[in-house]
């Protein structure tokens, strides 16, 4: 499969993960949680896709910092069910985990590999 591919199973993993997470902060209900595991699924997948067609298996150091933004982002949902964090908190998690994997991969590479 070419890696653009890849890419777009990935960006589509993401926009599931975060649009999962957005209507459980809204309403929880077993679709929110489908939609966030499905995403994540998808993400994982696509990106080791990725690593085998761009890096030839050949892990970096930035690949394990975006495996534990999304085992975090795979986490949130659980405080999100539990009303341990709500509101601005809760966006600002997201924001944040949303914010460091964009960074790492396109400022990551250069500096953490």
């Amino acid at each position: 499969m070419q890696p653009y591919i890849y890419s777009i199973i990935h960006i589509v993993g993401i926009l599931l993960t975060f649009m999962g997470f957005a209507y459980g902060m809204k309403q929880w209900s077993k679709g929110a949680a489908i939609a966030h595991g499905t995403g994540l699924v998808l993400i994982l997948v696509s990106g080791f896709g990725l690593i085998s067609k761009k890096y030839n298996n050949e892990l970096q150091t930035w690949m394990f910092v975006k495996l534990a933004i999304w085992l975090a982002l795979g986490g949130a949902i659980v405080l999100v069910k539990r009303r341990v964090v709500t509101g601005v908190a809760a966006w600002a998690i997201q924001l944040g985990l949303g914010a460091a994997a964009a960074w790492t991969v396109y400022h990551g590479i250069s500096l953490l590999g």
